[in-house]
């Protein structure tokens, strides 16, 4: 497991960051805000990843992609998948002026991740 920590301010209010290329499976993002913030993580592909308002303190999140059941399937079996990146991530934060946040996403990372294909 690996720790990327990233250190934002939230500026006049609002603020976006675009993250490195992230090569894993994100198992947990920690938010860690003095102040309420809403923080909203994307894909640079476009599909969302993450989104709470009103975080405040120190927050550990599970962070999973609901899964779908085939059409085939008469009876709803909700799962719940990690996220397999492997690519940027868009950071929006948005609350006071001028405001520290802090996060650490911790992502697993897999032999496979290292070998480019």
């Amino acid at each position: 497991m690996k720790e990327i920590t990233i250190g934002l301010n939230t500026e006049n209010g609002q603020n976006t960051i675009t993250t490195e290329k992230i090569d894993g499976i994100l198992d947990a993002l920690i938010i860690d805000s003095n102040e309420p913030i809403e923080v909203i993580i994307e894909s640079e592909l476009g599909y969302l990843i993450f989104t709470r308002r009103s975080i405040s303190g120190c927050n550990y999140f599970s962070v999973r992609n609901r899964t779908t059941t085939p059409i085939e399937s008469l009876r709803d079996f909700p799962g719940y998948e990690l996220f397999n990146l492997r690519e940027k991530l868009n950071i929006t934060i948005i609350g006071r002026a001028n405001k520290d946040i802090n996060f650490i996403f911790r992502v697993l990372w897999l032999y496979t991740s290292l070998i480019n294909f």
